[in-house]
């Protein structure tokens, strides 16, 4: 996978993709100006599993927000030849804890390798209708920056997205 550029390698996702595709590794930040994303030469394919959120509450608030939305337009303004994979989640739909369907981490990298343009649900497509409204704040905010996260992904040449659910080893 040398023409791969993971960003986010240090949760579940990105820490498993690492160790098993051996991507390069981006050391780049949200925060880092677009001239810092210009040092990946030669990627065709990038893996946006990173998101921005504190290991404290709140973890998520309109800082967060802005800073996770200003690095991927970042990151889509200088890769946007290349294929995009996105992982969004399971909450645009208002789901959380009520509704959980593990998906093994292995399964989500096998689609990652074999990404299908265009946006999914993994591990079923069953939900369709975006509903905010059951969700508290924090769940709101990261929902809500997915789907704007979105939006942004899918201006790039070629895309992928997938809702995610429950990610165990």
């Amino acid at each position: 996978m040398k023409n791969v550029l993971l960003i986010g390698a240090t949760g579940l996702l990105g820490s498993y993709l690492a160790k098993t595709y051996k991507p390069t590794v981006a050391i780049t930040r949200f925060e880092d100006p677009v001239e810092d994303w210009k040092q990946y030469k030669d990627i065709n394919t990038v893996w946006l599993v990173a998101r921005a959120c504190r290991k404290t509450a709140p973890r998520r608030d309109e800082y967060t927000r802005k800073l996770e939305l200003q690095g991927i337009q970042n990151i889509i303004d200088t890769f946007k030849d290349c294929h995009i994979t996105f992982t969004s989640t399971k909450c645009v739909y208002g789901l959380t804890d009520n509704s959980v369907h593990k998906v093994f981490v292995n399964h989500i990298g096998n689609l990652m390798c074999h990404s299908i343009p265009g946006t999914s649900n993994v591990p079923h497509n069953e939900y369709t209708a975006i509903d905010l409204e059951p969700l508290g704040t924090e769940h709101r905010i990261y929902a809500e920056t997915k789907l704007a996260a979105e939006e942004i992904v899918k201006t790039a040449r070629s895309h992928t997205i997938m809702r995610i659910w429950d990610i165990i080893k």
